[in-house]
């Protein structure tokens, strides 16, 4: 197993699910497992309405503004 395993494995089990089901579903997405990635790596950004509104990719995941997970409410 290598390193990067470990790292998620050990995020998911130290994590409870709910710190991470944003959308309260029950289940962790792929939106939310990318944000539970950034988090443990320390990458995330804040997500103001500046940020949510100036058309750019602020945290890389490769959505802007309205369309980015992060920006959910503004």
């Amino acid at each position: 197993m290598n390193f990067y395993k470990i790292v998620i494995f050990l995020v998911f089990i130290a994590s409870p699910v709910h710190a991470f089901d944003i959308n309260g579903d029950g289940k962790i997405g792929l939106e939310e497992a990318i944000y539970a990635l950034q988090v443990v790596a320390g990458k995330t950004f804040e997500n103001t309405p500046a940020a949510c509104s100036d058309g750019v990719d602020n945290d890389g995941d490769g959505f802007i503004d309205c369309d980015d997970f992060d920006c959910a409410g503004y």
